[in-house]
């Protein structure tokens, strides 16, 4: 009998039931639904074998293994082997299908496999078996959580059907390849790893684990970490970033660094991922570095941050080049330093702490300069007191240029004693002379360079730039030695100025051997050459910021106490640029003194001297006058209304009244009408209120307000001249009328009397100014009219006889025995009297009033 869908469930449950154990039951399950399958799976005792049977998660694992164990083992005409779709197959169901993968056709399970090992998962033989039967088109997922190795290794083997995993915990158990592949599936920022054991070779574990960061989980590196410098310095910056440090840095990974080898950008990315772990302590904590390596490519910040992480005596500093703050990073650490070589400069950046580290860290091997400006005696005794043996040239001073110095050669904090030194020093011939003939007798066979402790001269030689030389103790003295003192004394004389020089004379680092010999004469001590130095020649000692010539100034406005100066910067230099003192002294018009730069200068004629005197004795002054006049300042802007040729340009006299009764003239060019703005120069006062500008000979007073505006007096507004007044009386009347008839002419001079519009005529052009502005008065500000009358309309001939201006009887031009109006119009018509031949020869000018 054969059993198909075509038989409904209820149906094939009772048929089944019926049927007899002897019949021969075959199933195509082709088609057939969940319910039909777990009917048939309860009957199963009655089936002989089933075909085409495709096997879906709706299946229990029981159910599973019940149909497949009754399903063909081969395919024939119309049976086809079992297929599966492990989409949302459970472990349970999946090791039922790997337990009968036997029953499954090739390449036969398919949809999405999600492979879960551990106790309670799939089992490595049924994921083996699972493997054999899983179509390529088939989603395979791994979840690596409890994952053990053998399995990881299944997945390797079977990398081409992985699609993807998740949640992978790796440890040194897997090869170089697993970890690379299974992590290449993994998902992004998903797998773990306790990298305890693994290797640091190019190419090795931890390398892998860096190439492939990005699946690493954040926090998700731990276990022992052991660095070296296989690792590229990214590869460094990557597995770095991905490390467990811990709650509170407990329970964390540890990271240990050979730095053996490790170049500038390497130890760069170490640091970074060192200033992840948080606080110095628990930087420390973390990490343990070895055989580091520093130099000056590194900034003081990454050497601070690579030594507090370094084990004791783990660092070797090679400090040639380094700056102050970078052997402020290497002092900071001293228990991390086990030598520090090459060749540096201390300087008083540095703390006597600093200074102590370092200096009883340097090797023999290197050489220390000493810039000692501005150590204090701490800082110095801590170079001297470090511990270490020193043999130092000590070149201290400050001279002139010009002047000899003594440098002494010492020996300190030596191991052993010592009878006897020999070395050669280095100096700058641009800069200093090594003098033989110490004590300037002329005879240098008499001079010893011996010191103190070592007073014998065994040998000197002197080169173009150096000094090899040899003492010893006193021949006839005891031979016990020293431990420290002074060796020798060298003489120089500075030839050239120069600043702060730490390198003038020093140890020679070549060519020679410096070396100290120990009691007996057969064996040596060890020592660190040492330049304990700062010479500085002054010289060209200047004031900067003196006034380039005398101080000439008017008197400020508005006050009668002077004039107020800017005080100059002054400050003195030389050569070095050295701050040197300046002190500056004022001396007045009365001939006192005062250190004080005043708020005003009096008027009159001061003296201001400033003097400096620097280390090396060198003076310098300079004095320069400050003069304040007996005069203020009056900005004025005149104009004259109209009448003169825009291209005629001249100057004029003009006088100024001042509120206070003072009268002063100012000179103003003009051009045509317009004249410049001036500053006139006015009496000094503390109060003015207005002023007046008058022409004498052409024109009317005009009065405008004054005010203080900075250091001047300044017009409220411009001033404009109304020209018509010939007698300087202030007003324009019929005197005026009767000059302009006396001064009327051709060949006049542009400036003359009644010329008002200043060409070479006086003529009825001048009379319409008069005219045109008869009867008017200027302004007055302080002052009045010539004689206090009112302007005159008409004078009588004999009048003017009495007045002494008979002259101007001639301006009678209808001869009534009045100079009027009615001559005025005769005059405007051309009529002048023909009586006065030489009326032209009468004199055009009058003295100037006191108006």
């Amino acid at each position: 009998m054969i059993v198909t869908s075509a038989i409904v469930d209820a149906n094939l449950s009772g048929l089944l039931g019926k049927t007899s154990l002897a019949a021969i039951v075959e199933v195509n399950a082709s088609l057939m639904v969940t319910g039909e399958l777990s009917t048939i799976a309860l009957q199963v005792t009655k089936v002989d074998e089933i075909y085409n049977l495709t096997l879906l998660s709706d299946q229990t694992a029981a159910e599973i293994t019940t149909l497949l164990g009754k399903s063909v083992a081969a395919a024939s005409v119309g049976k086809a082997m079992a297929v599966a779709s492990a989409t949302s197959m459970d472990a349970d169901r999946l090791n039922a299908l790997g337990a009968s993968y036997l029953k499954i056709a090739g390449n036969g399970i398919s949809g999405t496999v999600l492979l879960v090992s551990g106790s309670t998962g799939v089992t490595d033989a049924n994921i083996t078996n699972l493997f054999v039967k899983i179509d390529l088109g088939a989603n395979v997922r791994a979840d690596g959580t409890g994952m053990i190795a053998s399995t990881i290794s299944i997945l390797n083997t079977n990398l081409a059907k992985l699609d993807s995993a998740f949640d992978m915990a790796f440890t040194n158990a897997q090869s170089v390849t697993e970890l690379s592949n299974i992590l290449g599936k993994s998902d992004a920022a998903s797998a773990t790893a306790d990298a305890t054991g693994m290797d640091s070779n190019v190419g090795g574990k931890l390398a892998t684990l860096a190439d492939n960061y990005l699946k690493l989980a954040n926090a998700g590196v731990d276990g022992a970490i052991a660095i070296n410098s296989n690792l590229t310095s990214v590869q460094i910056s990557n597995l770095l970033s991905k490390v467990n440090f811990g709650t509170t840095f407990v329970g964390g990974a540890t990271v240990a660094i050979d730095a053996t080898g490790m170049s500038s950008s390497q130890l760069t990315s170490v640091v970074s991922s060192v200033t992840a772990a948080g606080s110095s302590a628990n930087q420390a904590a973390v990490f343990d570095i070895s055989n580091l390596t520093l130099t000056g490519s590194q900034d003081p910040t990454q050497m601070a941050i690579l030594l507090n992480s370094t084990l004791a005596n783990e660092a070797v500093v090679v400090a040639t080049g380094m700056t102050s703050d970078q052997l402020a990073a290497v002092g900071n650490a001293p228990g991390a330093v086990d030598a520090v070589t090459g060749t540096f400069t201390i300087t008083s950046d540095l703390s006597a702490a600093q200074i102590s580290a370092i200096m009883g860290n340097t090797a023999p091997t290197a050489t220390v300069t000493i810039d000692n400006n501005g150590m204090s005696p701490s800082q110095q005794a801590a170079v001297v007191t470090s511990g270490t043996g020193l043999l130092m040239v000590n070149a201290s001073a400050t001279v002139a240029t010009g002047q000899t110095f003594v440098v002494l050669v010492d020996m300190t904090g030596l191991p052993t004693s010592a009878v006897g030194m020999m070395a050669r020093v280095n100096y700058d011939t641009s800069k200093v002379l090594f003098v033989r003939d110490s004590n300037g007798d002329g005879d240098s066979t008499n001079d010893s360079i011996g010191g103190i402790a070592f007073p014998t001269e065994l040998f000197v030689t002197q080169g173009v730039g150096y000094v090899s030389f040899s003492t010893g103790v006193d021949i006839a003295g005891s031979g016990a030695g020293v431990t420290f003192g002074n060796a020798a004394r060298l003489t120089f004389r500075s030839i050239a100025p120069d600043c702060l020089a730490t390198e003038l004379v020093t140890f020679a680092t070549t060519g020679f051997t410096n070396q100290i010999s120990a009691t007996g004469g057969t064996a040596t001590v060890p020592f660190v050459p040492t330049n304990f130095s700062n010479v500085t020649s002054l010289n060209n000692l200047q004031l900067v910021g003196v006034p380039a010539s005398n101080i000439d100034v008017a008197a400020d406005a508005g006050t009668t106490a002077g004039a107020a100066i800017a005080v100059p910067t002054v400050t003195a230099t030389n050569n070095c640029g050295a701050v040197t003192p300046v002190i500056r002294t004022v001396t007045y018009p009365d001939a006192t003194t005062s250190l004080t730069w005043p708020a005003m200068f009096p008027i009159g004629v001061s003296s201001v001297t400033w003097t400096a005197t620097d280390a090396a004795g060198n003076f310098i002054s300079a004095t320069k006058t400050y003069t304040v006049q007996n005069y203020q300042l009056a900005t004025i802007d005149v104009n004259l209304v109209g009448g003169v040729n825009s291209s005629i340009i001249f100057n004029q006299i003009v006088r100024l009244r001042l509120s206070s009764g003072a009268v002063v003239s100012a000179t103003i060019p003009f051009t045509g009408n317009n004249g410049a703005v001036v500053d006139a120069q006015v009496p000094v006062s503390a109060s003015y209120t207005c002023v007046s500008v008058k022409d004498a000979t052409h024109t009317l007073a005009d009065s405008q307000s004054l005010s203080v505006v900075g250091t001047k007096w300044v017009a409220g507004a411009a001033f404009a001249l109304t020209a018509g007044d010939s007698n300087d009386d202030n007003v324009v009347d019929i005197l005026d009328f009767g000059m302009f008839v006396s001064d009327r002419g051709a060949g006049k001079d542009p400036s003359s009397r009644s010329n008002f519009d200043r060409n070479a005529f006086v003529n009825n052009g001048d009379y319409g100014f008069i005219s045109l502005n008869f009867l008017f008065a200027g302004d007055t500000c302080g002052g009045g009219y010539l004689d206090g009358n009112t302007p005159l309309a008409r004078v009588s001939v004999k009048e003017l006889r009495r007045a002494g201006l008979g002259y101007l009887e001639q301006a009678d031009i209808n001869m009534d025995g009045w100079v009027d109006q009615t001559d005025m119009g005769l005059a405007m018509q051309g009529q002048f009297r023909r009586d006065y031949p030489n009326a032209l020869e009468v004199q055009d000018e009058v003295e100037v009033a006191d108006w």
